[in-house]
């Protein structure tokens, strides 16, 4: 009996080491920008945020954040996301929730103008094993 459990526990061991893991990127892009003088001087960032294992499946779990700030939003059901922020320099990430791996797009040093709308895609890479 000791020796069913020996082999078992070398057998998952062997098995566990050999897993390989394989990060898939990911990539983040600007679509579009434009001006909406209704804004007052703040802008917006909207989009869409995709999980990338899949042609057009949204990602439903995601933070979406300016970095140094405490601005953020998740995506709704479709992945889409849509978050006030002030005009300037900033960086902006996303990352998936409740992921075992912590996976992260980011479009860094993006200029943001007063009243401007622009458009975001992220396509959040995966973890293959």
């Amino acid at each position: 009996m000791k020796n069913i459990f020996l082999l078992l526990a070398i057998f998952l061991i062997i098995m566990f080491s050999c897993r390989q893991i394989h990060f898939v990127d990911g990539e983040s892009m600007v679509l579009n920008r434009s001006i909406d003088t209704s804004l007052n001087d703040s802008a917006i960032i909207y989009g869409t945020v995709y999980y990338s294992e899949c042609d057009q499946c949204f990602e439903t779990q995601a933070k979406i954040w300016i970095n140094g700030t405490e601005l953020n939003t998740l995506t709704d059901t479709l992945g889409y996301i849509n978050l006030r922020i002030p005009s300037g320099l900033c960086t902006i990430k996303c990352t998936r929730l409740n992921s075992r791996y912590d996976i992260t797009e980011q479009i860094k040093d993006l200029v943001v103008l007063k009243n401007e709308k622009i458009e975001l895609k992220f396509i959040m890479g995966y973890v293959a094993e």
